[in-house]
């Protein structure tokens, strides 16, 4: 799941690939409840979607938080968090399964290395001499 200021976006990946068309839910930021609502609701549908639970929920986070605590918390753009949500023991209480939690950009940084532009970009500096690899 991606969680942004204006959308969650729920998906479901095996093996590198997406195996269902993601899910888009409004964020309601102004609310707690509600939007914890939204996200787990948004969570069990992804499942329904794709027939099975899952094995783990991981999920991109805006902003600075205790990512391995899985505690968010007192973000501009999520001001029903201010002074913190314990999401990662609310979620693995809710779906009995381990729950990952860290900053969006973060994972798109270890996104592109393992499946962006990055191996590509290193396989040409090799293919042209270069020892360089990133």
């Amino acid at each position: 799941m991606d969680a942004g200021g204006t959308n969650f976006v729920f998906s479901a990946i095996q093996g590198g690939l997406e195996v269902v068309e993601s899910i888009h839910k409004p964020t309601i930021t102004y609310d707690l409840d509600l939007c914890m609502k939204t996200l787990i609701e948004g969570l069990h549908e992804i499942q329904e979607k794709v027939g099975k639970p899952s094995v783990v929920i991981s999920f991109a986070f805006p902003g600075t938080a205790d990512y391995p605590k899985g505690i968010i918390g007192d973000l501009p753009n999520f001001p029903s968090f201010k002074g913190g949500v314990p999401m990662k023991s609310i979620l693995e209480n809710e779906f009995r399964q381990p729950v990952f939690i860290n900053n969006d950009w973060d994972l798109y940084g270890y996104g592109e290395t393992i499946a962006g532009f990055l191996p590509d970009d290193n396989k040409i500096l090799k293919e042209k001499g270069s020892e360089k690899e990133y």
